[in-house]
């Protein structure tokens, strides 16, 4: 009998209604959250987006357009990642840094180092708050969304307006691959394109397009358009004959697809796939050759750096780029006495490898803690990408160009250039634990 009046009570049509209104708010509120967290990738994917393929606006509206663009994808980073809740330790982190970075300034006062210039303190500024950025992203990695095609539509889009534009004005902006203009950034000065910028830029859009590829799958022509996309990036890359970017690159699809070579049946696909991506990619070569000859001599002067490599064994002068590193090396060592404490005097950016500069402007003491903190979450981004722990989009997305970043750093670009790479120091650092990520990725 109390069953009856149970069921009799709980199934007149007023609760049925009132169970109704319960589903339907549960869903418009689940709606909103989906729709709220996919705004918030597709602002920040365009915002990464537009910081570095700024050094590509230069070609098309010079300096303005560039910084135009650098302004606005630092802005909608800003935007997106300030928005969340600032928990206590956030604010543990935030001080902590500032800490650090106030130290280094007072470093580089008493050493009387070049980078108390101002174009360099207000990089590291820059560099500081896309720390912060990515530390607020990492604790919130959950809610962010899925992008949608108008955004992979207009990315690729851009990218091949890009290098349209790189290529058409070759010869008018005289980027010479000499060994003179290639290898020096000039010492943080953001209103000089340089290859090694261009090279290293042009590689972070190269793998948000292979992200978009790989993670998001778009089919048809969308596909296409995102797969020309970055075969036109790898061109413009390998024209600026920086062998390091070519390097890591490709280290790091290996890496990303190591699990596929376990299986006899991946292994003949990604054999079919490298020949026709090789047939596709010389075909295109021999059209876009014919229209801007320019562009054949950059490529064969990549190839004659790559065999350069080959004699250096040989003769340690065949190749004046790794010589003059090498040089700077035995350099660090014949004076790591005075180095060692407190940083170099009168120090003067930069010595083409992350640890060294490190240690050569902050000395062990305050530069040992960075250090140690970088090669820990290099190892955290390695172990993501091998345990494959793919439960949300960003994180694939920012452990690939960090990844970059870092080897990147450990061959060119001084710290406060390699933008990106404290970007990803933050985020790593905001995630949660690898055992959580773990459970989180078996949950979903």
């Amino acid at each position: 009998m109390y069953f009856i009046i149970h069921f009799t009570r709980w199934s007149s049509p007023q609760n049925y209604l009132l169970i109704l209104l319960k589903e339907y708010l549960k869903k418009n509120l689940h709606d909103k959250v989906e729709r709220r967290a996919d705004r918030k990738i597709n602002l920040l994917v365009v915002g990464l987006f537009f910081l570095v393929w700024s050094v590509n606006g230069f070609f098309i509206g010079g300096n303005t357009v560039k910084m135009f663009l650098l302004l606005s994808g630092f802005a909608l980073i800003i935007a997106t990642s300030f928005n969340f809740l600032k928990d206590i330790k956030f604010i543990k982190f935030v001080v902590f840094t500032l800490v650090m970075l106030l130290s280094f300034w007072f470093i580089a006062y008493i050493q009387d180092q070049y980078t108390l210039k101002t174009s360099i303190i207000v990089f590291d500024m820059i560099c500081y708050l896309l720390l912060l950025c990515g530390y607020l992203m990492g604790r919130n990695i959950q809610r962010f969304g899925k992008l949608n095609n108008r955004v992979i539509l207009l990315l690729s889009v851009l990218t091949i307006l890009g290098v349209f534009m790189y290529v058409k004005f070759q010869s008018v902006l005289e980027l010479s691959a000499t060994q003179t203009n290639r290898a020096v950034i000039e010492e943080g000065d953001d209103n000089v394109i340089n290859v090694i910028g261009i090279a290293y830029t042009n590689a972070i859009i190269f793998f948000v397009l292979y992200h978009i590829l790989t993670t998001y799958k778009p089919r048809g022509w969308l596909r296409t358009t995102v797969f020309f996309s970055m075969i036109a990036t790898f061109f413009l890359i390998f024209s600026t004959q920086s062998r390091g970017a070519i390097i890591y690159i490709i280290l790091i699809l290996l890496l990303d697809n190591f699990y596929r070579f376990t299986a006899l049946k991946n292994i003949f696909k990604i054999i079919l796939s490298v020949i026709f991506i090789t047939f596709f990619t010389l075909a295109l070569y021999i059209q876009v050759i014919d229209s801007f000859p320019v562009l054949g001599d950059k490529m064969e002067g990549a190839l004659s750096r790559f065999a350069s490599l080959q004699k250096l064994t040989d003769n340690v002068q065949a190749d004046q780029s790794s010589y003059e590193r090498t040089l700077l090396i035995q350099d660090f060592y014949s004076n790591i006495g005075s180095i060692i404490v407190f940083g170099q005097q009168k120090y003067t950016p930069y010595p083409h490898n992350q640890f060294l500069e490190i240690i050569m402007r902050w000395g062990i003491f305050f530069g040992l803690p960075v250090l140690i903190f970088s090669v820990l979450n290099f190892l955290k981004s390695l172990q993501i990408l091998l345990k494959r722990i793919t439960f949300s989009p960003l994180l694939n997305l920012i452990v690939l160009l960090f990844l970059f970043s870092f080897l990147q750093s450990m061959s060119s670009m001084s710290l406060e250039m390699n933008r990106i790479l404290w970007l990803g120091l933050g985020f790593l650092a905001g995630l949660p634990r690898l055992v959580t990520l773990i459970k989180l990725k078996q949950t979903k």
